[in-house]
Protein backbone atom coordinates (compact mmCIF):
# COMPACT_ATOMS: atom_id res chain seq x y z
CA UNK A 1 0.00 0.00 0.00
CA UNK A 2 1.55 3.27 -1.10
CA UNK A 3 1.11 6.71 0.45
CA UNK A 4 -1.93 7.68 -1.70
CA UNK A 5 -3.81 4.54 -0.72
CA UNK A 6 -3.04 5.17 2.92
CA UNK A 7 -4.27 8.74 2.52
CA UNK A 8 -7.54 7.72 0.90
CA UNK A 9 -8.26 5.17 3.59
CA UNK A 10 -7.36 7.51 6.38
CA UNK A 11 -9.30 10.49 5.01
CA UNK A 12 -12.47 8.62 3.92
CA UNK A 13 -15.63 9.82 5.71
CA UNK A 14 -15.87 8.03 9.01
CA UNK A 15 -19.29 6.32 9.31
CA UNK A 16 -21.43 4.48 11.81
CA UNK A 17 -24.53 2.31 11.47
CA UNK A 18 -28.07 2.79 12.75
CA UNK A 19 -30.44 0.08 13.99
CA UNK A 20 -31.50 -0.74 10.44
CA UNK A 21 -27.85 -1.09 9.31
CA UNK A 22 -27.72 2.13 7.31
CA UNK A 23 -24.40 3.98 7.29
CA UNK A 24 -24.53 7.44 8.69
CA UNK A 25 -21.72 10.00 9.33
CA UNK A 26 -20.09 9.61 12.70
CA UNK A 27 -20.53 12.33 15.30
CA UNK A 28 -16.80 12.10 16.04
CA UNK A 29 -16.00 12.84 12.43
CA UNK A 30 -13.70 15.78 13.14
CA UNK A 31 -11.79 14.01 15.85
CA UNK A 32 -11.44 10.78 13.86
CA UNK A 33 -10.33 12.72 10.80
CA UNK A 34 -7.70 14.48 12.86
CA UNK A 35 -6.34 11.24 14.25
CA UNK A 36 -6.36 9.70 10.76
CA UNK A 37 -4.45 12.62 9.25
CA UNK A 38 -1.90 12.47 12.04
CA UNK A 39 -1.36 8.80 11.41
CA UNK A 40 -0.89 9.37 7.73
CA UNK A 41 1.69 12.08 8.37
CA UNK A 42 3.60 9.73 10.63
CA UNK A 43 3.52 6.98 8.02
CA UNK A 44 4.70 9.41 5.35
CA UNK A 45 7.63 10.46 7.56
CA UNK A 46 8.57 6.83 8.13
CA UNK A 47 8.41 6.05 4.42
CA UNK A 48 10.46 9.16 3.63
CA UNK A 49 13.20 8.29 6.15
CA UNK A 50 13.42 4.69 5.00
CA UNK A 51 13.83 5.83 1.41
CA UNK A 52 16.56 8.41 2.12
CA UNK A 53 19.09 7.98 -0.70
CA UNK A 54 22.76 7.30 0.05
CA UNK A 55 24.81 10.47 0.39
CA UNK A 56 22.17 12.33 2.40
CA UNK A 57 22.64 13.88 5.75
CA UNK A 58 21.92 10.61 7.55
CA UNK A 59 24.27 7.67 7.02
CA UNK A 60 23.48 4.16 8.13
CA UNK A 61 26.06 2.13 10.12
CA UNK A 62 26.41 -0.17 7.10
CA UNK A 63 27.33 2.76 4.88
CA UNK A 64 29.88 3.95 7.43
CA UNK A 65 31.51 0.51 7.53
CA UNK A 66 31.48 0.22 3.74
CA UNK A 67 33.23 3.58 3.42
CA UNK A 68 36.09 2.37 5.65
CA UNK A 69 35.42 4.83 8.48
CA UNK A 70 35.69 3.60 12.02
CA UNK A 71 33.00 5.29 14.13
CA UNK A 72 34.94 4.57 17.31
CA UNK A 73 38.22 6.04 16.05
CA UNK A 74 38.75 9.03 18.33
CA UNK A 75 41.79 10.17 16.34
CA UNK A 76 39.75 10.42 13.17
CA UNK A 77 36.99 12.26 15.06
CA UNK A 78 39.48 14.87 16.22
CA UNK A 79 40.55 15.57 12.65
CA UNK A 80 44.10 14.21 13.00
CA UNK A 81 45.55 11.94 10.37
CA UNK A 82 46.12 8.31 11.23
CA UNK A 83 48.19 7.47 8.14
CA UNK A 84 51.64 5.98 8.79
CA UNK A 85 54.74 7.94 7.79
CA UNK A 86 56.31 6.98 4.46
CA UNK A 87 59.47 4.90 4.68
CA UNK A 88 61.59 7.84 3.48
CA UNK A 89 60.38 10.00 6.38
CA UNK A 90 61.04 7.23 8.90
CA UNK A 91 64.54 6.74 7.52
CA UNK A 92 65.23 10.47 7.71
CA UNK A 93 64.02 10.67 11.30
CA UNK A 94 66.25 7.74 12.24
CA UNK A 95 69.30 9.68 11.05
CA UNK A 96 68.89 12.16 13.87
CA UNK A 97 68.97 9.33 16.41
CA UNK A 98 72.09 7.74 14.96
CA UNK A 99 75.39 8.09 16.78
CA UNK A 100 77.38 11.12 15.56
CA UNK A 101 80.49 10.60 13.50
CA UNK A 102 83.60 10.20 15.61
CA UNK A 103 85.34 13.51 16.24
CA UNK A 104 88.70 13.70 14.45
CA UNK A 105 91.79 13.96 16.64
CA UNK A 106 92.53 17.56 17.54
CA UNK A 107 95.47 19.14 15.72
CA UNK A 108 98.07 20.52 18.19
CA UNK A 109 98.08 24.29 18.41
CA UNK A 110 101.74 24.46 17.42
CA UNK A 111 100.85 22.79 14.13
CA UNK A 112 98.32 25.49 13.22
CA UNK A 113 100.34 28.60 14.08
CA UNK A 114 103.68 29.78 15.40
CA UNK A 115 103.85 29.73 19.18
CA UNK A 116 106.67 30.41 21.65
CA UNK A 117 106.51 28.97 25.16
CA UNK A 118 108.78 29.79 28.11
CA UNK A 119 110.36 26.83 29.85
CA UNK A 120 113.38 25.32 31.56
CA UNK A 121 115.33 22.27 30.43
CA UNK A 122 113.24 20.17 32.84
CA UNK A 123 110.08 21.45 31.11
CA UNK A 124 111.56 20.49 27.75
CA UNK A 125 112.33 16.99 29.01
CA UNK A 126 108.67 16.65 29.98
CA UNK A 127 107.67 17.61 26.44
CA UNK A 128 109.94 14.93 25.04
CA UNK A 129 108.46 12.33 27.39
CA UNK A 130 104.91 13.34 26.37
CA UNK A 131 105.65 12.30 22.79
CA UNK A 132 106.85 8.77 23.41
CA UNK A 133 105.85 6.56 20.53
CA UNK A 134 107.17 9.11 18.03
CA UNK A 135 110.63 10.15 16.91
CA UNK A 136 111.61 13.48 18.50
CA UNK A 137 114.17 15.91 17.03
CA UNK A 138 115.31 18.80 19.25
CA UNK A 139 117.32 21.69 17.82
CA UNK A 140 119.09 24.12 20.19
CA UNK A 141 119.66 27.45 18.51
CA UNK A 142 120.17 31.21 18.95
CA UNK A 143 119.46 34.31 16.89
CA UNK A 144 123.21 35.16 17.06
CA UNK A 145 124.25 31.80 15.57
CA UNK A 146 124.55 31.89 11.77
CA UNK A 147 124.82 28.10 11.29
CA UNK A 148 121.72 27.73 13.49
CA UNK A 149 119.70 30.10 11.32
CA UNK A 150 120.91 28.34 8.21
CA UNK A 151 119.86 24.86 9.36
CA UNK A 152 116.64 25.72 11.23
CA UNK A 153 114.46 25.60 8.08
CA UNK A 154 115.45 21.94 7.61
CA UNK A 155 113.97 21.14 11.03
CA UNK A 156 110.71 22.68 9.83
CA UNK A 157 110.87 20.63 6.63
CA UNK A 158 111.22 17.39 8.61
CA UNK A 159 108.11 18.21 10.60
CA UNK A 160 106.16 18.91 7.43
CA UNK A 161 107.31 15.66 5.79
CA UNK A 162 106.45 13.43 8.76
CA UNK A 163 103.60 15.14 10.64
CA UNK A 164 102.22 11.96 12.22
CA UNK A 165 105.36 10.08 13.23
CA UNK A 166 107.80 12.87 14.06
CA UNK A 167 107.80 15.74 16.58
CA UNK A 168 110.27 18.61 16.23
CA UNK A 169 111.33 21.00 19.00
CA UNK A 170 113.29 24.23 18.63
CA UNK A 171 114.84 25.41 21.90
CA UNK A 172 116.10 28.99 21.85
CA UNK A 173 119.12 29.89 24.04
CA UNK A 174 119.33 33.67 23.59
CA UNK A 175 118.94 34.35 27.30
CA UNK A 176 122.42 34.81 28.78
CA UNK A 177 121.45 35.31 32.42
CA UNK A 178 121.94 39.06 32.49
CA UNK A 179 119.65 40.56 35.11
CA UNK A 180 118.74 43.60 33.04
CA UNK A 181 117.92 41.40 30.09
CA UNK A 182 115.45 38.72 31.24
CA UNK A 183 114.06 36.14 28.79
CA UNK A 184 111.23 38.51 27.85
CA UNK A 185 113.81 40.93 26.51
CA UNK A 186 114.61 38.50 23.67
CA UNK A 187 111.10 37.33 22.92
CA UNK A 188 110.27 39.76 20.08
CA UNK A 189 113.40 39.11 18.05
CA UNK A 190 113.15 35.35 18.59
CA UNK A 191 109.53 35.35 17.46
CA UNK A 192 110.39 37.35 14.32
CA UNK A 193 112.95 34.72 13.30
CA UNK A 194 110.42 31.93 13.87
CA UNK A 195 107.90 33.78 11.71
CA UNK A 196 110.43 34.27 8.93
CA UNK A 197 111.18 30.52 8.96
CA UNK A 198 107.48 29.55 9.31
CA UNK A 199 108.58 27.39 12.23
CA UNK A 200 105.36 25.48 13.02
CA UNK A 201 107.12 23.24 15.50
CA UNK A 202 107.20 23.18 19.30
CA UNK A 203 109.12 26.36 20.12
CA UNK A 204 110.61 26.81 23.62
CA UNK A 205 112.20 29.99 24.95
CA UNK A 206 114.64 28.72 27.56
CA UNK A 207 114.35 30.68 30.81
CA UNK A 208 117.66 29.35 32.13
CA UNK A 209 120.95 31.03 31.20
CA UNK A 210 122.59 29.56 28.11
CA UNK A 211 125.70 28.32 29.94
CA UNK A 212 123.54 26.39 32.41
CA UNK A 213 121.54 24.85 29.58
CA UNK A 214 124.75 23.84 27.76
CA UNK A 215 126.05 22.17 30.90
CA UNK A 216 122.89 20.10 31.30
CA UNK A 217 122.99 19.09 27.63
CA UNK A 218 126.77 18.39 27.76
CA UNK A 219 127.55 20.65 24.82
CA UNK A 220 130.08 23.44 24.40
CA UNK A 221 128.39 25.37 21.62
CA UNK A 222 125.51 25.46 19.18
CA UNK A 223 124.05 24.46 16.80
CA UNK A 224 123.26 21.17 18.47
CA UNK A 225 120.63 18.62 17.49
CA UNK A 226 119.33 15.73 19.62
CA UNK A 227 117.36 12.79 18.22
CA UNK A 228 115.20 10.61 20.51
CA UNK A 229 113.73 7.24 19.62
CA UNK A 230 110.14 6.11 20.20
CA UNK A 231 110.95 5.13 23.79
CA UNK A 232 112.06 8.66 24.60
CA UNK A 233 115.71 7.65 24.77
CA UNK A 234 118.50 9.72 23.25
CA UNK A 235 119.60 7.96 20.06
CA UNK A 236 122.03 10.53 18.66
CA UNK A 237 123.51 13.96 19.28
CA UNK A 238 124.99 16.22 16.64
CA UNK A 239 127.35 19.13 17.46
CA UNK A 240 130.82 20.23 16.42
CA UNK A 241 132.49 17.69 18.75
CA UNK A 242 130.52 14.54 18.06
CA UNK A 243 130.62 14.91 14.30
CA UNK A 244 134.38 15.46 14.30
CA UNK A 245 133.77 17.57 11.22
CA UNK A 246 133.03 20.99 12.58
CA UNK A 247 129.64 22.12 11.36
CA UNK A 248 127.08 19.45 10.55
CA UNK A 249 124.05 19.58 8.28
CA UNK A 250 120.55 18.11 8.39
CA UNK A 251 120.91 16.68 4.91
CA UNK A 252 124.16 14.85 5.60
CA UNK A 253 123.81 13.88 9.25
CA UNK A 254 120.44 14.41 10.92
CA UNK A 255 118.01 13.28 8.23
CA UNK A 256 119.65 9.88 7.57
CA UNK A 257 119.45 9.14 11.29
CA UNK A 258 115.78 10.12 11.45
CA UNK A 259 114.93 7.96 8.44
CA UNK A 260 116.60 4.94 10.02
CA UNK A 261 114.63 5.37 13.24
CA UNK A 262 111.38 5.81 11.34
CA UNK A 263 112.15 2.60 9.47
CA UNK A 264 112.71 0.78 12.78
CA UNK A 265 116.46 0.33 12.44
CA UNK A 266 117.50 -0.33 16.06
CA UNK A 267 121.18 -0.42 15.10
CA UNK A 268 121.10 3.12 13.70
CA UNK A 269 122.57 4.65 16.85
CA UNK A 270 125.82 2.77 16.23
CA UNK A 271 126.14 4.32 12.77
CA UNK A 272 125.85 7.96 13.86
CA UNK A 273 127.38 10.21 16.54
CA UNK A 274 125.99 9.55 20.03
CA UNK A 275 126.39 10.96 23.48
CA UNK A 276 129.90 10.14 24.75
Amino acid sequence: MDARQLLSVATGPPTTHNARGDSIPSRNCSMSRAWSVGGVVGLLCLVSSCGNPPGGNSASPTAALNSGDNPSDTTAMSGETTAEKPDTEVAASNLTDAAPNPTPAAVPAWRTGIQLTDGTWADTEDLIAEHRGKIVVMDVWSTACEPCLRELPHLVELQERFPDTLVCLAVNSDYAGVRKKPPEYYRDRVFKVLESKQAKVINVMCTEPADELFTQLKIDSIPAVFVYNRDGELAAKFDHKTTNMGDFTYAEHVEPMVLKLLAGDTASAELTPTVP
